[in-house]
């Protein structure tokens, strides 16, 4: 059933850029979390083939080059997505962090300085 729009309706310009901005707002919020939910699955991915078919020390970085150019995706992204998911095996929903603050708590190396942050 389509809604009365002449209800919902912003009143003044202030009250619609109000409006506009919290729907972008929460739009962005969502792009984001999706992106740490696709990240972390494709750390998961990649962590786990890797210890499966961990032969040789240099197995890791021979896949992930592999992966990069079969997929399009940057060496790097999927460096940091492995990484991603060994720091953070499951990702603190509560805490609102978004991709680029999970990049930068990767780089701490001891994992209770990375919790306590």
């Amino acid at each position: 059933m389509p809604r009365d729009t002449a209800l919902t309706a912003p009143a003044s310009y202030q009250e619609l850029k109000r409006a506009v901005l919290a729907v972008a707002l929460k739009g962005r919020n969502r792009v984001e979390e999706a992106w740490v939910n696709t990240y972390h699955e494709i750390g998961r991915l990649i962590h786990g083939h890797v210890q499966l078919q961990q032969t040789r020390a240099d197995y890791g970085g021979q896949v992930i080059r592999r992966l990069a150019r079969d997929t399009g995706m940057g060496e790097r992204s999927l460096y940091e997505c492995r990484q991603f998911f060994r720091c953070f095996p499951i990702p603190r929903k509560s805490a609102k962090l978004v991709w680029s603050h999970y990049v930068l708590l990767c780089q701490v190396g001891a994992a209770k300085e990375r919790a306590a942050l």
